[in-house]
């Protein structure tokens, strides 16, 4: 089921919310488009908040049929408008309200329901649990128990604004892949050193899965500097964010804790030098040294597919070498 999405749930089981889905997400999108920095906030990042709360609620045991519909509806809506108060103006006439920070948006949309294709019962429902995101620390706790407990709509579903705010923030903290990163307009290197040090471990981290009660954060960086940075971005998400969010996850069932796995990625050209100072050792025998030179050559025809290449063809190396990939040792 993690390959569907929560718009498809939703258009499975009401289609009444998803067409007011479908309307929020299209009036929306000159709000998020207009949200641009290193790390987006605009249209790609809603998306993959929308995505993580799916595969965070598809992924965890047990979970996702403790979920109705209209908790779907309310979680994609608010992965949708999240950071739109990050956005300087707005291009949309349905939308004519300038935002100045992403603490507004709970506000807009109460304000605006109408043009979101909202009911107003709904648009409080999703400003609510939008209160909560861009908080961290003893902010976060005080407005999260500040929200109403579970209550009962009027189908008799059980509303559970602590819960959904709680999984949106858990999704957002999880959208640190490159996916993330927006156009940068100088080179890394003209970046501030928080920028640079996230733009570095965005780029290098992968994605993330649930393992048990862990959610991994999987990463490959090619540089220590850029291993350094992966530590740092993660350590400073537990610190600030993870160890006051845990406990909540832990309650609902939820994974809580969170790990890193950081593959160092050896580049094509270090692996060359590597091997290269092992074939010049004098105490190389022939058998030794002729194993070494087969690594030296299958190193050296990944690096030149990588640099653009089709591979190398020496003699009948073409024959063992497929030509549009490189080989590993």
């Amino acid at each position: 089921m993690s390959k569907q999405d929560i718009r498809a749930f939703v258009r499975q089981k009401d289609a009444n919310l998803a067409t007011r889905l479908d309307h929020i997400w299209s009036v929306t999108k000159p709000l998020q488009d207009a949200s641009s920095s290193v790390t987006k906030h605009g249209f790609i990042h809603a998306r993959m908040v929308e995505k993580n709360v799916w595969r965070l609620l598809c992924e965890s045991s047990g979970i996702l049929r403790k979920f109705s519909p209209y908790d779907f509806f309310v979680l994609s809506a608010a992965a949708c408008c999240h950071d739109i108060g990050m956005a300087t103006s707005s291009n949309s006439h349905a939308l004519p309200r300038s935002l100045k920070h992403s603490r507004d948006t709970p506000e807009f949309i109460e304000m605006n329901y109408r043009s979101l294709g909202l009911t107003k019962h709904q648009a409080r429902d999703i400003a609510s649990i939008l209160s909560t995101h861009d908080m961290a620390g003893i902010k976060f706790l005080e407005k999260l128990n500040g929200l109403p407990g579970d209550f009962p709509l009027d189908d008799g579903v059980f509303f559970r604004p602590r819960l959904l705010a709680v999984v949106l923030k858990t999704a957002d903290l999880l959208h640190v892949d490159s996916s993330r990163i927006g156009p940068v307009l100088t080179e890394p290197d003209g970046l501030s050193d928080l920028t640079r040090t996230k733009y570095l471990a965005f780029e290098s981290i992968r994605g993330w899965a649930v393992n048990g009660r862990r959610l991994d954060i999987y990463a490959q960086p090619d540089t220590e500097e850029k291993e350094k940075a992966v530590q740092t971005v993660i350590e400073y998400i537990c610190n600030t964010e993870w160890s006051f969010i845990a406990k909540y996850l832990k309650s609902y069932g939820l994974p809580y804790e969170l790990g890193v796995h950081i593959d160092r990625k050896c580049t094509a050209s270090e692996r060359m030098l590597s091997i290269r100072a092992r074939l010049i050792r004098p105490e190389c025998d022939e058998d030794t040294a002729v194993d070494l030179l087969l690594c030296f050559i299958r190193a050296l025809n990944a690096y030149h597919i990588a640099c653009g290449g089709n591979g190398l063809i020496l003699g009948d190396w073409y024959v063992s070498v497929p030509m549009t990939s490189p080989v590993e040792d």
